[in-house]
């Protein structure tokens, strides 16, 4: 039988020093909203999840789909290390600094995520 833990290590080591490289961050962050009784003023407040590097790419732009999740045109695809904390469905995301690819600023709602098979990247559905 042929041991595939060294391949496995060495795609996780390429993806992750890919994610490092990218010169992408991107924010998931969650937010609230209350309404004081008083003064009947809004007021909203945000929890940051996740703050890092990220692979961003349009969904259009990826070959393979995701596994168990309804991908769209219009959608995009952050890929974070694996030991990034799944972000809950609903949460926000946001390009906060770019190279290349996704322009800074760009926003969306989670849509779903899953983990690649060798345990390499977690991959999160965004949509706009």
């Amino acid at each position: 039988m042929v041991d595939l833990q060294p391949l496995f290590a060495q795609a996780q080591q390429l993806a992750a020093d890919a994610v490092r490289t990218s010169g992408c961050t991107v924010r998931v962050f969650t937010e609230t909203s209350a309404v004081d009784p008083d003064t009947l003023k809004t007021t909203t407040s945000s929890t940051t999840l996740v703050e890092g590097g990220a692979l961003v790419k349009n969904a259009d732009r990826v070959n393979a789909s995701l596994p168990g999740l309804d991908v769209r045109a219009g959608d995009f695809i952050v890929s974070m290390l694996p030991d990034t904390p799944t972000p809950p469905i609903d949460a926000v995301v946001t390009v906060v600094t770019s190279l290349a690819g996704a322009p800074s600023g760009r926003l969306g709602t989670v849509r779903g995520s899953t983990r690649d098979a060798a345990g390499a990247l977690l991959r999160v559905l965004v949509r706009p």
